[in-house]
């Protein structure tokens, strides 16, 4: 017999020193088990309890709270004893199955066959049975795992068995032998040796087949789907090499972060194992199961140090930092991580790695006396023999998978798509899993295996050309909405499937074309490379590959000047922008705890443990994590909140409140900085110039904004002009203008006219949707295009698409000087105008292309989906006419696509679509071509921009994107900042509003805000002191209302009336001082416009002013302030004239209307009368008027001589969707005056009408924990500043929410 000698000659000097000690470390981690198996239950619980009570001392208080918040949701499933509890936490029936293995194993099989509500229906029974029939779908975990990683996500929409099981698949669950759901055989017991005797080849041999023919025997089917994840790829590679009968039984095999040959460990230590004698490793780790003290060290350890423990554990191991991976996630899922398995099925990945080759198990030891390898050769798996599709999806941070290696070892029609930044579990577990990975799985099983519940074609498709794989396109069967047809655009909710990351994500590149044909036919044979697909630009190299040109512009333009009430603003300062390195792109947060420490705010989900936001030179801040939420540190690299707002840094600072109407709503000139300065006022840290800003840049409700931009001349500067939509709202489609991108001022409307835009009794969401806003400096004229709907009735899925328009002018500062419309053939909306000067031969006029949004003519009625896609057309411009069919060039998968921008960047045209809808899906997708509008359009399968919804900053898309001049690209868009409350988000009243970013181009493709989260402060690339907060003396409101009469009866830029009016009722000259409004017949929830004046509410915390003169005569008269969000949902506090006495005639008394919630009603009340009381006051007596915000609550207030009248309400209560039309627009606030279906002779004056910053009657120190999110706490501690309150940590409104 051969002497056998372990070990000798495998290793080096150095490898017996990290050898010696890993056995001690195993040794001693035997000597705990040991010790823990013998001490008491309460010793255990002890420790456990000094573990957790050490971990909460250094969590701090925010942390603690967060953690306790969502411990609802991760203790739930961390504690969930197994498989069927942890479904049904999601209400989904499963049953358990056994199968016996050839060899006599005893496996665990789960079922999920059955939608919630289909637990009595018969699945898959056989024909004749009356059952339902389904498409069969296995799923296999990886190593040393089990059934039940599957479902431990914290979201449903996260978990894929959940997802297929609402796509109508059957849905199978495998297990190992010897992990929890398969530890018995029937000739041996768990504790005999024997029964650890396997390795991957008895679940190549036995486990897999064996299991694929019960599930297909059982269900009747004659196939399935194959989805593995790590070791259950393998698995799936080595019994499909084995059994070519088996691969006609399975459709499609998709193989989640696959596992064939790894290329290794990262940690030394382990590496010396790896190659090492196989006699070494079961005299380190026994024969039978393998680490099984696992379960030990999770029974003593609090929670958040267990993941701490695993985390650095995997770090240690595979170099994996887990930051795609949420806090919570891991608390939920961790605890179900581990089930056991043998050692030698260890030993066998081990012999696989060091020998770089997928074989057996080699069951003969090493030999010193022999020359093996000439002699013996252990047997490979065949792999390259499969005949079943194989797609591949994979992280390209995953240190276990060599993509180039396993693609060599494989049949050439297998499929390779790459997510760059994933690593090996965030298949599993990933906050972005079901918006990156999902998507390939379904795109994989529609294609190869049918759609669920269709007949099987997988003669027909199976061997699909890799060539023809598509993307995400419609027939993939994306889910619909919750509301049916109405789940995409902006009539409702998003898809169920869309609410999930919370990160920007890129993927793989495609072509996509709506003519080019399916081609089916026998695999094409390609070269790895070809059948590989990734990003061109993954996010870990983006610092690097930023390379910006800066050519001189020398395009100029000329227009009249500005009318004089409307100052230019012009810039102090200006400093080139600091370059983006690799380091701030990955830079952590900075903390004073000690080195080497972790910090508990990141396990515990108080920022993210995901990649971090690029900080510069503002200091270290985690991902997701605002400024306003960093706490003060004795480092000085993070940001800390001073007595004259936040300091950055070395100490720079920006204002401290995010507040006031911005430069959208103000004639403020930047002008007035250098005259503080001329006047020897005190420069303060808020007027220093810094190349962060706030964002949004618009406040208030300002969706879908575009802009355009007129090159520099002489002395003037680059301007930008930007229009947004304004739906039933009248003046439409504001102008805004700026110098700098980060100030605006309004400027004007571009419609204002009956004859352009006359809106009468038209539903909430309707009016002017979208439009598009370019300058042509051949001409110098400005054209903007939009659409009218005079009609919309989403519910009843009744929309009048309008035909679209444009207007122009030279001169965008006079309102009055807009073209009357010029329309277009083409119905649909979100209108865009893309003059194509590239292909245009030298002296000829561009072609023109209208690009808008309709349904498609050609639609699946089976899928609720609307079916709006992009459609293209040249048109003549001058008349509008359709010079050629529209051509639909893209569609959404979700249903909708809309918001179009079409520009052209040398050498690729881009198209800029929106998709999701505008509520939790909204994103923003970019196609490119070299052919033209027509296309074929290339496409990524992620988008540009998503925020996700879970961040200070959601709902982001409809962007429109521009070159400033100077060679640095931007793009605007439409997002909102919702406020946090205990079960997710409020509705934001607000409404959708306009942010600001950077985009960079990589490889020719957009990159927004550096490829990271949006947040409410942002990086930009100058330095510029943004104008938020208006510089007003103490005690002074923010803006008073111009109500001199000096312009006439016209009212100052701001106002607004709902509708168009079909008479003028307000007058600034029929009493000076004051805006006089003569009520109509129409009340305020009438369909026709009635006599109400509003201005947009812009901030969570401001206070709206007026005092009234109003003396009626005749019962029904009313007059007062609102706070308005739609005909159906408003509040209002003021005057009406009511009957009294027998005589009938009127009292005047304070009239109250409060929303509850439900559309259409309201809890009308007379305060003074209901008291026993009478309000009597002369003809020319006034009440102060105040309608008050604070965060989710509001209240209005009325004084009069005798005393104050007021009530309050809730954000959730005045927020509610009408029953016809939707509500796309925000809160705003406003006077009004109206009778009772006749027109009203006495005048309402008022007077004094302003905003303030602060609402001290209504927020007052109540001493109750803080409900205000981490990101609001900014206004929060800046109104406790200025209102001398306590403690902003503790700010909340001083009545029931």
């Amino acid at each position: 017999m051969a002497l056998r000698i372990p070990f000798l000659g495998r290793l080096r000097i150095q490898e017996y020193f990290m050898l010696v000690l890993s056995i001690l470390l195993i040794t001693l981690e035997s000597l705990v088990a040991l010790i823990t198996v013998a001490i008491p239950t309460p010793i255990i619980n002890l420790f456990y309890r000094i573990t957790r009570r050490l971990f909460n001392h250094l969590s701090s208080p925010n942390s603690r709270r967060n953690r306790q918040k969502k411990k609802g949701v991760w203790s739930s499933i961390a504690n969930a004893p197994g498989f069927l509890e942890l479904c049904e936490l999601y209400g989904y029936y499963a049953e358990e199955h056994v199968v016996q293995t050839g060899d006599g194993y005893l496996l665990g099989l789960h079922r999920l066959a059955w939608r919630r509500g289909e637990e009595d229906t018969r699945v898959n029974a056989g024909p004749g049975k009356g059952s339902l029939k389904k498409k069969v779908v296995y799923l296999h975990h990886g190593l040393m795992m089990n059934s039940e990683v599957w479902v431990a996500l914290t979201e449903r929409e996260r978990c894929l068995p959940f997802e297929l099981i609402e796509r109508g698949y059957d849905v199978w669950l495998g297990n190992n032998r010897g992990n929890k759901y398969s530890k018995k055989s029937v000739h041996c017991a768990p504790t005999d040796q024997s029964f650890w005797n396997f390795s991957m080849d008895q679940f190549a041999f036995h486990d897999i087949p064996d299991s694929i023919e019960y599930i297909l025997k059982t269900t009747h089917q004659p196939s399935l789907s194959y989805i593995g994840f790590s070791q259950g790829t393998a698995q799936a590679f080595a019994t499909l090499s084995i059994h070519p009968d088996l691969n006609d039984k399975v459709d499609v095999f998709i193989a989640l972060a696959p596992a064939m040959s790894p290329p290794g460990l990262t940690s030394g230590i382990v590496n010396s194992f790896v190659k090492t004698s196989p006699d070494i490793l079961f005299l380190a780790f026994g024969r039978k199961s393998i680490l099984p003290s696992t379960t030990m060290w999770q029974s003593i350890l609090y929670p958040p140090i267990f993941v701490r423990v695993i985390d650095a554990s995997l770090q240690f191991l595979f170099g994996w930092t887990g930051s795609n991976i949420t806090a919570h996630q891991k608390l939920a899922a961790y605890p179900h991580l581990y089930s056991y398995t043998s050692t030698k099925s260890v030993v066998h990945w081990f012999q696989i790695i060091r020998n770089g080759t997928f074989q057996m198990y080699d069951d003969d030891a090493p030999s010193l006396m022999s020359n093996k390898s000439k002699y013996y050769k252990v047997a490979k798996f065949p792999t390259r023999n499969i005949k079943t599709p194989i797609v591949l999806v994979y992280g390209g941070s995953d240190s276990l998978v060599d993509i180039n290696v396993m693609l060599k070892e494989l049949p050439r029609h297998t499929i390779a798509k790459e997510i760059p930044h994933y690593e090996h579990l965030d298949f599993l577990w990933a906050s972005s899993v079901d918006q990156l990975v999902f998507p390939h799985v379904f795109e994989a099983l529609d294609d190869y295996a049918g759609a669920a519940g269709e007949e099987p074609t997988r003669k027909e498709k199976r061997f699909r050309s890799p060539g023809r794989y598509r993307g995400l396109l419609p027939e993939s069967g994306a889910l619909p909405g919750p509301e049916g047809d109405d789940a995409g655009d902006e009539s409702a909710h998003s898809p169920v499937a869309l609410r999930n990351s919370t990160k920007k994500h890129s993927q793989t590149t495609r072509k996509i074309s709506f003519t080019e044909p399916a081609t089916e036919g026998v695999p094409e044979p390609q070269t790895p490379s070809a059948r590989k697909s990734r990003i061109p630009y993954p996010t870990s190299s983006y610092a690097s590959a930023v390379e910006r040109t800066l050519p001189a512009s020398t395009s100029s333009t000329t227009f009249p000047p500005p009318a004089a009430k409307v100052p230019i603003h012009t810039l102090e300062t200006q400093s080139p922008s600091a370059s983006v390195t690799a380091s701030q792109v990955t830079a952590r947060s900075s903390t004073s705890r000690p080195e080497g420490w972790w910090s508990s705010d990141e396990v515990a989900e108080t920022g993210h443990s995901g990649p971090t936001t690029p900080d510069h030179v503002t200091g270290h801040i985690r991902r997701n994590q605002s400024f306003d939420s960093v706490r003060s540190g004795k480092s000085g690299k993070v940001s800390v909140f001073s007595e004259r707002g936040i300091t950055l840094g070395a100490g720079k600072a920006v204002s401290g409140l995010v507040g006031g109407l911005g430069k959208g709503e103000s004639s403020e000139s930047l002008e007035l900085d250098g005259k503080m300065k001329k006047n020897g006022k005190k420069r303060t840290l808020m007027d220093e110039p810094t190349s962060t800003f706030k964002n949004p840049v618009l406040r208030g409700f300002n969706p879908d904004p575009t802009v355009c931009v007129v090159p520099s001349e002489g002395d003037q500067p680059t301007r930008f002009f930007l229009s947004t939509s304004t739906f039933e709202y009248t003046p439409s489609c504001p102008i805004y203008t700026s110098i700098d991108l980060v100030n605006w001022t309004l400027i004007g409307h571009a419609l204002t006219r009956p004859s352009q835009i006359n809106l009468r009794t038209v539903e909430p969401g309707a009016g002017s949707w979208a439009s598009t806003l370019r300058y042509r400096k051949q001409e110098k004229r400005f054209y903007l295009t939009t659409g009218v709907f005079q009609r919309y009735r989403p519910a009843a899925d009744e929309r009048i698409f309008p035909r679209g328009f444009y207007v122009h002018t030279t001169n965008p500062f006079d309102s009055s000087s807009w073209s009357d419309p010029i329309y277009f053939d083409n119905p649909g909306f979100d209108q865009d105008l893309f003059w194509d000067d590239a292909s245009a031969p030298l002296g000829s006029p561009a072609k023109v292309y209208l690009s808008t949004t309709v349904r498609l003519a050609e639609r699946d009625l089976s899928k609720k989906l609307k079916d709006f896609a992009v459609h293209v057309s040249q048109i003549d411009l001058p008349t509008g006419r359709t010079l050629t069919a529209p051509v639909p060039i893209h569609k959404s998968p979700f249903g909708v696509a809309e918001g179009s921008h079409i520009l052209f960047r040398s050498p690729y045209y881009y198209l800029f679509v929106a998709e999701g809808g505008t509520e939790a899906g909204h994103r923003e997708t970019v196609l490119r071509s070299t052919a033209g509008v027509y296309g074929p359009w290339e496409s990524q399968d992620s988008p540009v921009l998503y925020n996700g919804v879970d961040g200070e900053v959601q709902r982001t898309g409809h962007a429109d994107v521009f070159e400033d001049g100077t060679g640095r690209w931007w793009g605007v868009f439409l997002g909102v900042r919702p406020l946090r409350k205990e079960d997710g988000w409020t509705e934001p009243q607000l409404g959708r509003e306009t942010f600001l970013v950077a985009v960079d181009w990589i490889d020719d493709w957009p990159v927004f805000n550096g490829n990271s989260p949006v947040t409410l402060l942002t990086r930009g690339r100058d330095d510029v002191v943004q104008r938020i907060e208006q510089r007003v003396p103490p005690g002074s409101p923010k803006w008073v209302a111009q109500l001199d009469g000096k312009q006439g009866d016209a009212l100052e830029l701001g106002w607004y009336t709902r509708l168009t009016p079909l008479a003028p009722f307000h007058s600034l000259t029929a009493r000076t001082g004051c805006l006089r409004i003569w009520g109509n017949c129409y009340t305020l929830s009438s369909p026709e416009a009635p006599a109400l004046l509003l201005r947009k509410q812009t901030e969570y915390t401001e206070s709206f002013h007026a005092t009234l003169s109003f003396a009626p005569r005749k019962p029904g008269y009313e007059a007062g302030v609102a706070v308005y969000y739609s005909p159906y949902s408003y509040a209002t506090i003021g005057i009406r004239a009511l009957k009294s006495g027998s005589d009938g005639a009127p009292t005047r008394t304070v009239v109250c209307r409060k929303p509850t919630g439900t559309p259409g009603q309201f809890e009308i009340s007379h305060p003074v009368l209901e008291s026993g009381s009478a309000l009597s006051l002369a003809d020319d007596a006034k009440v102060e008027l105040c309608a008050e915000a604070c965060n989710g609550s509001y209240k209005l207030y009325l004084k009069h001589a005798e005393g104050i009248e007021s009530f309050t309400f809730t954000a959730e209560e005045l927020v509610v969707t009408p029953p016809v039309g939707m509500a796309f627009t925000g809160t705003m606030f406003g006077v009004y005056a109206f009778g009772e279906w006749e027109p009203v002779l006495d005048p309402a004056d008022f007077e004094g009408i302003c905003y303030d910053w602060r609402a001290s009657k209504l927020c007052t120190y109540g001493g109750r924990p803080n409900p205000l999110s981490r990101f609001h706490r900014s206004a929060a501690s800046t109104l406790a500043r200025q209102t001398r309150f306590p403690d902003p940590s503790i700010f909340t409104p001083a009545f029931p929410r």
